[in-house]
């Protein structure tokens, strides 16, 4: 397996699970990858109640426990890395950090 195989994985993974974790979020993200999404939030819901998905919930994916804004996910990454770089891409919010930080 190359490195860019393990990265495209490592990305996959954070991308599915970030937003179900709870308190353990810093240390799952020092160990998996060095670039990830999450949705951004309230975008995120807005969209779904929009499309009529989720009204139960305001818009909430279910399992969805972690709702992310800029600040809040700069805020753990902060935490955990040295100079991430942050972009919005359409509902998404992308983050790329150095892993030698």
């Amino acid at each position: 397996m190359h490195l860019s195989d393990r990265l495209e994985v490592d990305w996959q993974s954070v991308h599915e699970i970030l937003p179900h974790f709870g308190r353990s979020k810093g240390k799952v993200l020092k160990i998996l990858t060095q670039r990830f999404s999450v949705p951004h939030e309230p975008w995120w819901r807005i969209a779904n109640m929009m499309r009529g998905k989720y009204l139960n919930d305001f818009g909430n994916t279910p399992g969805h426990i972690q709702h992310w804004n800029k600040s809040k996910l700069m805020n753990l990454i902060n935490s955990v890395f040295d100079k991430p770089r942050h972009q919005f891409v359409g509902l998404w919010q992308f983050v790329v950090v150095d892993l030698d930080s």
